[in-house]
């Protein structure tokens, strides 16, 4: 596997661990997660965004989509 995908599962494994008493929705709202932090990804990859909105824009998706904590704001290409 790349270093860089490698680097993203463990961080989101060190973020669940951290957020265990949620519970995530599953379904569409996992989708389209999934979605938004491969555009996020793409963006990384083609140093069009910096590693902290990276960053930031990750756990803002993970808080408004897979916890319902806030509106999303979605990632344009």
């Amino acid at each position: 596997m790349r270093k860089d995908v490698l680097e993203f599962q463990k961080q989101m494994l060190e973020w669940n661990r951290e957020h265990t008493s949620k519970q995530p929705t599953e379904g569409p709202r996992e989708e389209e997660f999934y979605k938004e932090m491969g555009k996020l990804e793409m963006l990384m990859e083609l140093k069009k965004v910096s590693p902290d909105y990276y960053q930031e824009r990750k756990q803002g998706l993970k808080r408004a989509l897979l916890y319902g904590e806030a509106k999303p704001t979605y990632v344009s290409l």
